[in-house]
């Protein structure tokens, strides 16, 4: 039995969820039933249904389910509505959620209570907190860089999905980091002997795509002589899921040895007419924070202060250790082919400056890798910004011949046959292995390091389509490259590189929309030096340009709405508790449903409300409730704050306008802090862009006149603490 490419979930009127199922030709027309209160159970599609029409409430078209979330109103399901096709492996299809929906557990009536402002205070605050959670859990899902395949594990590499099918792995560790819906997914893979499992849609987090490089074989010397072979290029980039998070709020490792930002980058290569030529190939290199706990505190400044934990710490460098060892587990040393090469190595490339900011971090990073005495753990050290001064990015070459040796020799996974299935073991037969990996970084591991992966992608992309066809490319072509010694190297792929010339740029601009993708989860943007990437030059004006655009907007998203992000992030990995959403509902939640039930203008009410138009009420509404409360609060304190009045506005040197949680205190710390009311979401237009800068620009203004506290006006995240944990391990 297949998948189905999609299926109805029926609501009905008891409050249960029934989706149909969803495997074609199933003998048994089995039916998914989640209860109102979230348990899941397979019945008989006639005992499930109700036997009126009339008692079912709404019917929608999904293709499959993402998990569950339970908040404080209510729990809800997550689907996948719409989707593009977005690469393939083989015959396997990998899809692109471009548009999804979270659907209330219960009946429909206990949900609609937005327009029923008469609900009791309690029940509206966790009911409108549930609101601004889902929105932003939605984002995620909305965001097109949740993909997956039905058929095909792509939670996993190439290598370790054919080490789980024969079960010949001896030394590798294989899991679920980059199963990135896990979490939400729990109460379907609980249901026992996986009956649920076919509903759920398996998801990494990152970016899928695929180019078609066109080649030419034979002698080109003689016109019509020259035949033109056809591979597909897939790129997987899988997010890993267990330190996820924004820029300035997860950065370095946790305690269990975990990167920030560590994204696992699969070069996937096979002949087009893959019936013919059942050879494929894959290659994998990963980037990821750089491994040490460090972080910086987010206080408006442009470039916040670098926190850099001791590695003389037990507990650091503990944490440290377990990173290492880790990376080794997963990439290096498998070698189950009969006289296979095992000459991998973890190879560390850091990109970040030797001096200035980033030198204590290059110099912790150096440190930690000489610690751990591994001849398997190598460290290579490349200050881009250094090398490649003055926009002179052909420097970069000189990385490429430092590594090129132990870049060869990680190797390559060859196989030929059919890939493993969600259904079968497939029937590739292994020839080669890839022992070792390249880990890329600079300090957000994102601009720096995507034009160094892309770089050695590109690379290796002629060994991957020389080992599908070598008999198109004489073995005897060697060509000195780079500039290196032409005693030392040679290139034994110089005839398929020099094939594949013509499909550099569209390789690049793969690399280059997956390191936006990667940018945009992390940073919010678009990476920097794109232009680098994709054409492999400087393009002095319109280059400037957007990076220019790209990092103001990462300036303003980092202190203002990447608190509400990471909020979102640590829901759907599962990092918040219950007690935590049920104690922001009494506070954040209470707050919104008194404003809701009291509000300073009531539309159509009273002489204000029938005049203005209800947008007009919407916009205004927000900073009138601001301003009440701060009235309330000034009211409390008047006689205190009589005595002090005097100081507020003239000695704003030792002023006190804003407390640690964000709150006004003064005039000036209310007018400071209002303008955050109207700071946009979201930069995706001009007009957002400028909205951002104006906020921004004004609150900046107030904070180097007034001397605020800039760490008390950052958007934190209001369900992590994160940003105090550094000051106590650096402390």
């Amino acid at each position: 039995m297949a998948p189905r490419t999609s299926f109805k979930v029926h609501r009905t009127r008891d409050g249960r969820l029934l989706l149909e199922s969803a495997l074609t030709k199933d003998p048994k027309d089995r039916t998914l039933v989640i209860s109102r209160d979230g348990n899941v159970v397979l019945e008989d599609a006639k005992l499930a249904f109700p036997t009126s029409v009339d008692n079912v409430t709404e019917i929608m078209e999904v293709y499959g389910v993402l998990g569950m979330l339970e908040l404080s109103f209510a729990k809800y399901l997550i689907v996948a509505t719409d989707r593009s096709l977005a690469a393939t492996v083989q015959s396997h299809k990998i899809w692109k959620i471009t548009q999804g929906a979270a659907l209330a557990l219960g009946s429909m009536d206990d949900k609609q209570v937005s327009v029923q402002r008469d609900l009791d205070a309690q029940s509206l605050a966790k009911y409108e907190l549930d609101q601004d959670l889902l929105n932003s859990i939605m984002e995620i899902v909305n965001s097109g860089h949740l993909y997956y395949s039905p058929t095909y594990d792509i939670t996993h590499s190439l290598q370790h999905n054919q080490l789980l099918s024969t079960g010949r792995t001896t030394t590798a560790i294989i899991d679920d980091r980059y199963f990135f819906n896990k979490h939400l997914a729990k109460p379907f893979l609980e249901v026992p002997k996986g009956i649920a499992l076919p509903w759920i849609c398996k998801t990494i987090c990152g970016f899928a795509g695929m180019i078609e490089a066109d080649v030419g074989v034979g002698p080109d010397d003689v016109e019509g002589d020259a035949t033109l072979r056809t591979y597909n290029v897939a790129l997987i980039s899988r997010l890993n899921s267990r330190r996820l998070g924004t820029r300035y709020v997860r950065r370095g490792l946790d305690a269990d040895g975990n990167a920030a930002n560590n994204v696992e980058m699969e070069q996937i290569v096979f002949d087009h007419d893959f019936d013919g030529n059942r050879i494929i190939t894959s290659f994998a290199q990963i980037r990821g924070s750089v491994p040490g706990l460090w972080g910086q505190d987010l206080d408006l400044s442009y470039r916040p202060k670098l926190l850099i934990a001791d590695i003389k710490k037990p507990q650091i460098w503990e944490a440290i250790l377990k990173h290492y060892t880790d990376l080794r587990q997963q990439y290096v040393g498998e070698k189950f082919v009969a006289g296979g090469k095992d000459e991998g190595k973890v190879v560390c490339v850091n990109l970040l400056d030797d001096k200035g900011f980033e030198g204590e971090l290059t110099k912790m990073y150096e440190a930690s890798v000489l610690k751990v005495e591994d001849e398997r753990l190598m460290y290579e050290e490349f200050p881009v910004n250094k090398w490649c001064k003055k926009m002179n990015f052909r420097n970069m070459d000189i990385l490429l011949d430092r590594v090129r040796d132990r870049l060869i020799n990680s190797g390559l996974f060859v196989a030929e046959g059919e890939v493993p299935s969600t259904s079968g073991k497939g029937s590739l037969r292994v020839s080669r292995l890839q022992t070792g990996v390249l880990r890329v970084s600079c300090l957000d591991s994102l601009d720096r390091t995507n034009l160094t992966c892309t770089m050695f992608a590109r690379y290796i992309l002629p060994f991957q389509v020389q080992s599908i066809n070598p008999s198109d490319f004489p073995a005897s072509s060697f060509l000195y490259v780079n500039g290196a010694n032409p005693l030392d190297v040679r290139d034994p792929v110089a005839a398929a590189r020099k094939a594949l010339a013509g499909s550099s740029s569209i390789l690049t601009n793969l690399w280059a929309d997956s390191g936006d993708a990667i940018s945009l989860l992390y940073a919010g943007t678009r990476a920097l030096k794109a232009d680098v990437t994709r054409t492999g030059e400087r393009q002095w004006l319109k280059g400037s340009f957007d990076d220019g655009l790209n990092a103001l907007t990462r300036y303003y998203l980092n202190n203002f709405v990447d608190g509400v992000r990471q909020d979102a992030y640590d829901l759907w990995t599962g990092k918040v508790s219950l007690e935590q959403i049920y104690r922001l509902a009494s506070t954040e939640g209470m707050k919104k449903a008194q404003q809701l039930q009291k509000p300073v203008i009531s539309k159509g009410q009273g002489v204000v409300g029938r005049i203005l138009p209800a947008f007009v009420v919407d916009r205004i509404e927000p900073l009138l409730q601001a301003a009440t409360d701060y009235a309330h609060s000034t009211i409390a304190g008047a006689q205190d704050r009589a005595g002090r009045a005097h100081q507020w506005i003239f000695s704003p040197r030792t002023a006190d306008h804003i407390s640690s949680d964000g709150s006004p205190k003064t005039a000036i710390g209310f007018l400071v802090s209002a303008a955050k009311i109207y700071a946009p979401g979201r930069v995706a237009t001009l007009i957002d862009f400028i909205g951002a800068m104006v906020v921004f620009v004004y609150v900046l203004a107030f904070v180097k006149v007034f001397h605020l506290n800039g760490k008390s006006l950052v958007g934190r995240p209001k369900l992590s603490i994160e940003h105090e944990t550094i000051h106590e391990l650096v402390d």
